[in-house]
Parts: C-alpha cells; sequence; structure tokens
C-alpha cells in the first residue's frame, strides 16, 4: 500500500507544533522566580527546652524555631509598635507578642531570602496558674510571624507544657 507523503507531513506538522508548545509551556511554568515584595513568612518549629515549668519562678523555657522569608522584610523596630512574634495562650486565647530577640539586617536585597534561628525564653513568673487550676495546668502556645508588610506566616503549636504549682 502506498501513502501519500505530502498527505503525512501535512498530518505531522500540527502534531510537532502541539507538541512544541506543550513543551514551552511546561517549561515556563515549572520555572519559578521570585517575585519582589510578594513572599510570605515561614516558621518551623524545631524544639523547646523542657516540657515543665515552675508558675511564678525565675526559670525558663527555650522555645527555638527556624524562619525565612523570600523577600528578607523582617523585623521591626520597637519604636513601630508592630511586634515580629505572635504567640497564643491555649488556656485563654491571650496573646503575648515578641520583637525578634536579635538584630536583623536593616537594609534587605528584596531579591534574597532571610533565613535564621529564632529562641524565645517564656519566663516561669510570667506563667501563672490558672485560679481553678491551683494544682497545676497545661498550657500550649500557637506560633506564628509577621513581615514588616503584615503578611502572617503559618502557624504551629508547641507541645503541652505542664506548669507545676
Amino acid at each position: 500500500m502506498r501513502t501519500n507523503r505530502f498527505y503525512t507531513i501535512l498530518h505531522f506538522k500540527p502534531f510537532c507544533t502541539a507538541l512544541l508548545a506543550l513543551g514551552l509551556l511546561l517549561t515556563v511554568a515549572c520555572n519559578k522566580t521570585k517575585t519582589p515584595g510578594n513572599s510570605t513568612p515561614a516558621i518551623n518549629f524545631t524544639g523547646i527546652s523542657s516540657d515543665s515549668i515552675q508558675a511564678g519562678s525565675s526559670a525558663a523555657i527555650r522555645l527555638s524555631f527556624n524562619f525565612s522569608d523570600g523577600d528578607g522584610n523582617l523585623g521591626n523596630k520597637p519604636s513601630s509598635g508592630i511586634y515580629d512574634i505572635y504567640t497564643i495562650d491555649s488556656r485563654d486565647n491571650s496573646f503575648i507578642n515578641y520583637y525578634f530577640p536579635q538584630e536583623l539586617p536593616s537594609v534587605v536585597d528584596p531579591t534574597k531570602e532571610l533565613t535564621g534561628t529564632c529562641q524565645l525564653d517564656f519566663r516561669g513568673e510570667f506563667i501563672l496558674l490558672r485560679p481553678t487550676r491551683p494544682g497545676g495546668d497545661t498550657v500550649r502556645y500557637e506560633v506564628y510571624i509577621r513581615d514588616r508588610e503584615g503578611n502572617e506566616s503559618n502557624h504551629f503549636t508547641t507541645p503541652n507544657i505542664y506548669i507545676k504549682p
């Protein structure tokens, strides 16, 4: 059986064009570029120094987490009145807010990611028993951060912390 070569080329050309277009589309879709100013910070719980603390004591529990921000705009000046780190007490949903405890770069290249580790101390003198739980209590803290543009990170929750009387 004889095939018409001209007929085969005409049907093969649209197939090649569609295949080439699909390949270009996948290449562009998979090419991830950073858009300056369009990054949400992220945090990752890395550890806690103890699972218990004496209420009202001078002891502290150290919480550690990693952070990253694609456009590097983390860290408010205390004079701004805008906090960086937010913690929510599981017992009453009250907030305890912090600034980053270490100095972060004040001039940031928005095309470079800012990463680091943060350590917060939860001091026993500020962790008190509820009047309804004088024999001991348990608390967890939900933690997140915000960058200078107000972009909120993901949240994580600490393991249970036992508060001893």
